[in-house]
């Protein structure tokens, strides 16, 4: 079964980031994207990582981005491919995010007392159950426009409703919901493929932050997803931050760590080069250098 960030259903949804293309190698999507200050394209994986094949990636994979024109192309691994150092093809393969992980099948131990507490207080003011996507999308979308507008997310992280609308045809997408009353406070959507649970995008409301309700789902999905390892994902951002407080919630709920790894190719030396270099980015700790300045600003 193709992993749910490899269909067509998803790459049409994340079709606000580039033109989606087919790489044939990797079994997965790559999106073209125009170059700002440029007439030259490049390509970037799924988010929040592309699935890859057994093959992995291979000369047909740059064979096709090179014929669109592409210039380099960098993509984020599955933490459960285990081969992801050893890839063949990319110029580099670097370790990128933690990812927190829970196996039912392993020890774990206790919830810490500040989990314990979170989790009981908020189950005295909510419930939680797995909800229709389809039915309670309009829900969702308001609570991840609160999220946005919290935390100023731009870019890839705004998606927006072209994106949530064309989510509820994605095999494999999970819901969990908490309503206080009947209202809904906190939603979390996973992706679910081959005995893995893949935290997606979650958002609360104000009341639902207050009460806690984002403990009360994680909760419910270590018991939900039970026979299924759980990837709770890592902190916002692009690298580890013991600080952030996503940090400390994602760690109480998990029992093991995995780690993502990030991929790049130059397809275009000549041309890759000489935008780092006209944009003075060069040795800049990003990839592609030349959007360094780019992603700074975002």
């Amino acid at each position: 079964m193709t992993h749910p960030y490899a269909t067509r259903a998803y790459a049409d949804a994340l079709a606000f980031v580039g033109t989606p293309l087919w790489l044939p190698g990797s079994e997965s999507w790559a999106f073209l994207r125009s170059i700002p200050g440029s007439d030259r394209l490049d390509a970037i994986g799924a988010y929040p990582f592309a699935p890859t094949g057994d093959a992995g990636a291979s000369d047909a994979d740059w064979s096709v981005l090179r014929a669109e024109g592409a210039i380099s192309f960098v993509s984020v691994t599955d933490v459960r491919d285990e081969r992801a150092e050893a890839r063949g093809g990319f110029d580099w393969v670097r370790p990128f995010k933690t990812h927190f992980l829970f196996d039912a099948h392993r020890p774990a131990p206790p919830y810490t007392r500040h989990h314990r507490h979170t989790i009981r207080r908020a189950l005295r003011d909510c419930t939680v159950r797995v909800v229709s996507y389809a039915e309670w999308r309009e829900a969702w979308k308001e609570l991840y426009a609160g999220l946005v507008a919290r935390h100023g997310l731009a870019g890839i992280h705004g998606f927006g409703d072209p994106y949530f609308d064309r989510l509820a045809d994605v095999p494999g997408l999970v819901t969990i919901a908490a309503f206080a009353g009947d209202t809904v406070v906190s939603m979390h959507l996973w992706m679910t493929h081959a005995g893995w649970a893949y935290s997606h995008l979650a958002a609360s409301s104000a009341l639902g932050y207050r009460i806690g309700a984002s403990y009360a789902g994680y909760d419910f999905a270590r018991h939900y997803f039970r026979d299924q390892v759980i990837d709770l994902g890592g902190v916002s951002g692009v690298a580890d931050d013991p600080a952030n407080g996503l940090d400390r919630v994602k760690r109480g709920f998990a029992n093991g760590e995995g780690r993502a790894h990030l991929c790049a190719k130059v397809l275009d030396p000549t041309a890759y080069h000489a935008l780092t270099t006209e944009r003075g980015a060069t040795h800049a700790p990003f990839f592609p250098e030349y959007r360094a300045v780019e992603a700074a600003c975002t």
